[in-house]
């Protein structure tokens, strides 16, 4: 039995998309984890190694930000957060302009898409869904084939299938460049469990873009934040805002000690200054005692 076979019977929301426990197969970020008062489940045989409870923010962290420069590390993880949304919304983005919202297009970039749907059959919500039902298909079978042939079918068939439905008049070159850049910021996140949440994420936000707009748009962020909010792992906070202000939310979830402060500048969750442990890793997010 894996680890993550038994994780899923101690989640507190069984039916959320997003992962309750944060799962690591690197020894010094589980190590970072208990001394932050985290617990581990360990199962016999099963390569990785499961924490709790978990923070939304340390899915965006990889264990070599605490190797870097700070500075670095900050901007590469509000980058991590960036591509998590632009994945979700770019597609709907597009679906939701190409339908309802034309008239706040550049006059030159609306010439361009109607031209390259002039010959496109579908509704934009349909070419959407299709063309991301095609990259999934891609990404599925990179995956299952040996890993020269995976990657062979990831590049060049992308390109291939990409260039042939543009010509059958399938789909447009402007919703080309939308869905590749979605599925190539997808892959920025360094959390695999977190990425295919993401995945799924994506077909909804679509579907509500194409049938409500920007006001569908709307609605899933704000459902979308309201669920990070009301999410528990392990009866822990899952996005840590509980009446701390934003600027101090930032600070402590998003810029972990060991990575967004100077050595000198590390304060803990209880407000006390202590050194930077070297062993820090993702688990940084700060942690009363027994958490």
């Amino acid at each position: 039995m894996d680890g993550n076979t038994v994780a899923k019977h101690l989640e507190n929301s069984p039916y959320s998309f997003f992962p309750q426990w944060y799962d690591t197969e690197r020894p010094d970020a589980i190590a970072s984890c208990l001394s932050l008062g985290k617990i581990a489940l360990i199962t016999d045989n099963s390569p990785s190694v499961l924490a709790a409870p978990a923070r939304f923010l340390e899915f965006f962290a990889s264990t070599g930000d605490a190797y870097e420069r700070w500075h670095f590390s900050v901007f590469i993880r509000f980058l991590r957060l960036a591509a998590f949304m632009l994945s979700i919304m770019f597609s709907a983005f597009y679906v939701a302009v190409t339908t309802y919202h034309y008239q706040f297009i550049p006059a030159t970039l609306l010439k361009t898409i109607v031209s390259s749907r002039s010959s496109v059959p579908f509704d934009p919500m349909i070419e959407a869904l299709l063309m991301e039902f095609v990259i999934e298909l891609l990404r599925e079978a990179g995956v299952r084939l040996p890993t020269k042939i995976g990657q062979t079918i990831g590049i060049v068939g992308g390109l291939v299938i990409g260039q042939a439905v543009v010509q059958a008049g399938l789909a447009g070159n402007v919703l080309i460049v939308s869905v590749a850049a979605g599925a190539l910021s997808s892959f920025i996140v360094p959390n695999y469990t977190m990425e295919t949440s993401l995945r799924l994420l994506r077909f909804v936000a679509i579907l509500l873009a194409g049938f409500l707009g920007y006001f569908g748009l709307m609605v899933f962020f704000i459902v979308f934040i309201a669920h990070l909010c009301h999410l528990r792992s392990i009866n822990r906070e899952y996005i840590c805002l509980n009446g701390v202000p934003f600027y101090m939310f930032l600070t402590r979830s998003l810029m972990p000690q060991s990575v967004a402060h100077p050595v000198t500048d590390v304060v803990a969750g209880d407000g006390s200054k202590h050194e930077m442990r070297s062993e820090a890793q993702p688990c940084h997010q700060h942690a009363k005692p027994g958490e």
